[in-house]
């Protein structure tokens, strides 16, 4: 109604992005039922990625050869996941009676994601943490120790914007995952509907990968509990958040793209 009073607008429209959020995780979750092999390859190939870079023996190399070998894990890191995000992408996007890990064309949609993943590396991996590091350099002399919090606390703040870029312009990643094209402006007219939702979509998967370490690093950092979920938990929670957070990602292209007039094919 157009004279209902904010409150009940607002109301509204929160139960609105729940119920799109509930059928997007319901896709999601069926999808992932009904061919689970594409969603545990990922998830276990990236455990036994990281858990192999916890036992190199870094601690031995030091100078050029220490940030040599720390440079190229991590390059090779990213596009071992970036694969593995296609994999998830395509699996999410795909008709539902087809079965496989690697669709076809699998080289040919991997690189055509390097850009945008590029792209997304340099607002997320360098821009982000060089504004959490920047607060910290400036706040040290004032705050002293206490600037870790403000640091951890700048870091999440800045993370708002950068999570609801992420929600508009995620398409073209998923889009391209998938073998279809979806420039920037496509992907920002396809989230438009649900621009709120993806908010609160891309909110929760940030406060599920960030907030469990931070809240015991910051509020526990003796407790038994911590040195517990650090050794024997963490990983693989983080490993199941990121193969998760792909696909609830590709259900949301999956999702829109099917109310929308679809992308045009890569062919």
């Amino acid at each position: 109604m157009p004279d209902s009073p904010w409150f009940i607008c607002a109301e509204d429209a929160w139960r609105a992005a729940l119920r799109r959020i509930g059928g997007v995780l319901c896709i999601a979750f069926g999808r992932m039922r009904a061919e689970p092999l594409p969603f545990v390859v990922g998830a276990g190939c990236l455990y036994l990625w990281k858990l192999a870079f916890k036992l190199l023996p870094l601690e031995r190399l030091t100078g050029g050869p220490l940030h040599a070998a720390a440079w190229s894990w991590s390059i090779a890191g990213a596009l071992l996941e970036l694969a593995l995000f296609v994999v998830v992408a395509d699996a999410m996007v795909r008709g539902d009676g087809e079965r496989r890990v690697f669709g076809p064309g699998f080289p040919r949609r991997f690189l055509r994601t390097l850009p945008y993943a590029f792209c997304y590396y340099l607002c997320f991996g360098q821009a982000w943490g060089l504004l959490g590091w920047g607060v910290q350099w400036l706040a040290e002399p004032v705050f002293g120790k206490n600037s870790f919090f403000l640091w951890t606390a700048s870091y999440h703040v800045g993370a708002l914007p950068l999570l609801y870029l992420l929600g508009r312009f995620g398409f073209t990643l998923a889009g391209a995952a998938a073998g279809e094209r979806v420039s920037f402006r496509r992907s920002w007219e396809l989230s438009r509907p649900a621009a709120g939702a993806l908010f609160l979509t891309a909110l929760a998967w940030w406060a599920a990968l960030r907030l469990p370490s931070d809240i015991l690093v910051n509020g526990f950092p003796s407790s038994p509990f911590t040195g517990f979920y650090f050794r024997w938990l963490d990983l693989p929670a983080r490993c199941g958040t990121a193969v998760l957070s792909w696909a609830v990602g590709a259900a949301w292209y999956r999702a829109l793209r099917g109310v929308a007039e679809g992308p045009t094919p890569a062919g």
